[in-house]
């Protein structure tokens, strides 16, 4: 997730030193929050080596339904989870979270590790973390539970938040000092109340004792946002899908993330027992594609299309495909003649 501004920074060094750029990645995942995305763009421009073969997912059907979130087909995709049972419809969103949860605790309440809770916004997230902490309290004794405050900051404000022992928590700045960067997972194994801190075993292993008046950078771990979630790899996933900053590529990355089961859980409204599941709304809302062209997307050279026609159509085409995906009926392309039209 390189914004056009980093990757000129980027590229500026590295002509300085006289060295190649070497860069990889997945346009069909989440583009940067701010600025461009060139990715897509200079792979284009440039060229690239593609892998095809998926290994995360067990199952074969799992790996056909990722394969199919990539190219645009969120519809028939989602019939899959469908027939099997992993789509779970609620009321509102509210109903859906508390129905995500509940399915969460039965398998994951005392390994919150092995399963990821995935949602689209922080408030969200916040919500889902609070509710698993509190279902995981239920079955610790009030006398055992010591617990200290952790205020981070974030772009809306100070985000407080209660933390136990057992708690799993995620870590939002990086520290040379506690070698963990932002993203990095634990679980609170010791809680100190009287010097404000905590000891957390990190996914990567060593154990770190964070003093929260000095390092006060902490959360709730047990859900995170499918942006948060980009590079991780998880045993199962239940994911809270739907609204308006559903597109294509939170798809991808939501259904994408677990080796084992993926679990969806939406409201009637985008997807009832009515509805065919390919032509549901949140079919379509999942099959929306951002536009990620930039500027030099939009022009084509008019020697190139003298030199090599054929390239060209092939660019007409690839950039047709992949704007306009699903919705086919609905665009025109235009050419010089007769020919040319067929041909296309």
């Amino acid at each position: 997730m390189v914004n056009g501004t980093h990757f000129q920074m980027l590229i500026d060094h590295v002509e300085k030193g006289g060295g190649t750029l070497v860069f990889l990645g997945d346009p069909h995942q989440l583009p940067p929050v701010e600025g461009s995305a060139p990715f897509l763009s200079l792979s284009r421009l440039v060229g690239y080596a593609k892998l095809t073969e998926i290994k995360r997912q067990r199952e074969e059907w799992a790996r056909t339904a990722s394969e199919l979130f990539a190219v645009g087909e969120a519809g028939e995709a989602l019939r899959l989870y469908d027939e099997r049972g992993l789509i779970t419809k609620s009321p509102n969103k509210d109903a859906a979270l508390l129905a995500l949860v509940a399915d969460w605790a039965k398998e994951n309440l005392h390994t919150p590790r092995r399963a990821a809770i995935l949602t689209l916004t922080n408030a969200e997230c916040d919500t889902a973390n609070q509710l698993c902490q509190r279902r995981r309290l239920e079955s610790v004794p009030e006398k055992r539970r010591v617990a200290v405050t952790a205020t981070d900051t974030r772009e809306d404000g100070l985000h407080t938040c209660q933390l136990y022992r057992g708690d799993r928590v995620m870590f939002t700045r990086n520290s040379n000092k506690l070698n963990v960067s932002k993203g990095t997972g634990g679980t609170v194994v010791e809680v100190v109340r009287h010097s404000n801190s905590i000891r957390v075993e990190t996914d990567r292993g060593p154990v770190v004792e964070v003093s929260l008046d000095d390092f006060p950078h902490v959360r709730l771990g047990y859900a995170m946002t499918s942006y948060r979630s980009q590079g991780s790899t998880f045993e199962d996933a239940y994911l809270h899908v739907g609204g308006f900053m559903q597109n294509l590529p939170q798809s991808y990355v939501q259904a994408t993330r677990a080796k084992g089961t993926t679990r969806f859980y939406t409201t009637t409204d985008l997807l009832s027992e009515y509805q065919d599941t390919q032509t549901s709304v949140l079919a379509k809302q999942m099959s929306e594609r951002p536009d990620l062209r930039m500027a030099m997307d939009l022009f084509v050279d008019p020697q190139r299309v003298n030199k090599n026609r054929q390239t060209v159509v092939e660019r007409l085409l690839d950039d047709w495909e992949q704007k306009f995906i699903g919705e086919r009926q609905q665009t025109l392309i235009v050419t010089d003649n007769q020919q040319q039209a067929e041909e296309l």
